[in-house]
């Protein structure tokens, strides 16, 4: 939770500069009895490099981040029941990620877009209040 009042500074906080970067699949996995989820392989340098930045901005707006290892991946369920991931090998593709965003979520409501980021080497991330 983040007072009101905190997430302007927050927006402009969260403009960090990082490369874009594609994801791949790598495996699927089981996270507990009731989640199933797609894991890149390996983990792209550029969201490493992303992640970083945005826990020390984070840090620096007197916010703190999980503590738990990151570990990036799409989710592809999550049920009341027990769920298993698909068989197999994930089909090939490539996903070129080029934007982050900041999202609001609240509980039985669709998550919110604050704001979007833009990746790219040369520039420090420009942010775009509200969705579009």
């Amino acid at each position: 939770p983040v007072p009101a009042e905190q997430v302007p500074a927050l927006v402009a906080a969260l403009a960090v500069a990082a490369p874009r970067f594609p994801l791949r699949p790598g495996g699927h996995a089981q996270w507990g009895a009731r989640v199933a989820v797609l894991e890149p392989a390996p983990p792209p340098a550029g969201l490493t490099v992303l992640h970083g930045r945005l826990a020390r901005a984070l840090h620096a707006q007197g916010l703190h981040p999980e503590t738990r290892p990151f570990r990036p991946h799409v989710t592809l369920a999550r049920t009341r029941g027990p769920v298993e991931p698909p068989r197999g090998g994930a089909a090939p593709w490539r996903w070129p990620v080029a934007s982050y965003v900041l999202a609001q979520s609240v509980p039985g409501r669709p998550s919110r877009v604050l704001a979007r980021y833009r990746l790219g080497a040369a520039t420090r991330g420009h942010a775009a209040q509200g969705a579009r």
